[in-house]
């Protein structure tokens, strides 16, 4: 998505970030601290990221390229 120009590359880098937390929270979903978890959401800003898929599904479908 970055490459192709939907998102700037700040945006892509927090992604993976995200994409990498998730996976560190699923698989060691036994021993997570929710509230650890709810700090290092705050404190990453993760939040944004709401913005960033929001605003990607508004290019996708002002493209015409959002699967229905």
């Amino acid at each position: 998505m970055e490459r192709i120009g939907l998102i700037k590359e700040d945006d892509a880098d927090l992604l993976r970030k995200l994409v990498r937390f998730r996976n560190i929270v699923v698989h060691e979903y036994g021993s997570i601290d929710v509230r650890r978890v709810m700090n290092i959401i705050d404190s990453q800003g993760y939040k944004r990221a709401y913005v960033i898929i929001k605003d990607l599904h508004k290019k996708l479908e002002e493209s015409k390229l959002l699967d229905p």
